[in-house]
């Protein structure tokens, strides 16, 4: 009985200390000018927005395969165990894919990169021209969030 009180009292006090309040840094953010951030190089911004389109439009296992490998516009031959690629070729052509097909995440991962790089440049006041070409930047990633998977993750802009 001495053993049940002493676990009681010891768990209470350890349930006790462990509540208290947590304060987050986030430090994977590129802060803005109005949080003592200072100036940014918006055009290096909208670059980097700009890179994040050459794997998402150029590699034949990203948007491309998707898009197409998913329908009959394009059938990838598999010829024996070492050009198979483990049936991913087959399972995207078949719709049997699920949330862990490695290109499906990898599509939504990228695009989602591309959506907050194009976001940040519209936070940092940039230019009529700039802020023309993130927004279609970010349009066009939302654009295939929608075709692909029927939804946009969204994040607003802090100015």
């Amino acid at each position: 009985m001495k053993i049940v009180k002493v676990l009681v009292i010891g768990c209470s006090l350890a349930l006790i200390n462990s509540c208290t309040k947590l304060n987050e840094n986030f430090n994977d953010s590129v802060s803005t000018p109005s949080t003592g951030g200072g100036a940014a190089n918006v055009g290096a911004l909208l670059n980097n927005a700009y890179n994040d389109l050459n794997g998402l439009l150029t590699n034949q296992d990203q948007i491309f395969s998707l898009e197409e490998t998913t329908s009959d516009e394009t059938l990838v031959p598999t010829r024996g165990g070492d050009w198979d690629d483990n049936g991913v070729w087959r399972v995207l052509h078949a719709h049997s894919w699920d949330v862990t097909h490695g290109q499906a995440q990898s599509v939504f991962i990228n695009l989602g990169k591309l959506e907050s790089d194009a976001t940040t440049v519209l936070a940092f006041n940039p230019t009529a021209q700039q802020g023309a070409e993130a927004s279609f930047l970010r349009d066009l990633a939302q654009f295939y969030y929608l075709d692909l998977y029927g939804q946009v993750p969204y994040r607003t802009v802090a100015k």
